[in-house]
């Protein structure tokens, strides 16, 4: 089944990636989650054209020259956080990861409107320790149903 690379070690062969993830997210995402508007704006406005999107492109092409099994996920939000988008930015955001993953060939795992009770949240888009609990079989079935 190859190896496991967590996000947390994008740090040596895939630097550009973290690098890029640390320099545009703050610029792209500051503030987003205390203003509501601006988050849901962001979103909305997305392409798939912003420089993160094309290094993990890069480095989904790599895993798939190493016969490594890829997949992406979108985790669950709570729907309080869902409940701020304006209508149509999520199904936009959905639209578009399942393009991005089609054109490079990996399955996408879309949690994001899978529900947990208030209890089972840190804040807006964190489980805690029971609702990772409760989520990681999940995970796992679908890991196993996309074949991977």
């Amino acid at each position: 089944r190859g190896r496991v690379v967590f996000r947390s070690s994008l740090y040596g062969e895939y630097a550009p990636l973290a690098d890029c993830l640390k320099r545009e997210s703050p610029r792209f995402y500051r503030g987003l989650l205390n203003d509501k508007v601006k988050r849901s704006v962001a979103v909305g406005r997305m392409t798939g054209d912003e420089p993160a999107f094309h290094l993990l492109a890069k480095m989904i092409a790599d895993f798939h020259e190493r016969k490594l099994a890829v997949f992406v996920v979108t985790t669950p939000w709570n729907q309080d956080l869902l409940a701020s988008f304006h209508s149509g930015e999520l199904e936009h955001f959905t639209r578009l990861m399942q393009t991005f993953c089609r054109d490079n060939r990996v399955p996408y795992l879309d949690f994001l409107r899978t529900p947990f009770p208030e209890e089972e949240w840190i804040d807006s888009n964190h489980l805690n320790v029971r609702g990772a609990k409760r989520f990681t079989p999940m995970l796992l079935r679908a890991i196993e149903e996309a074949g991977l």
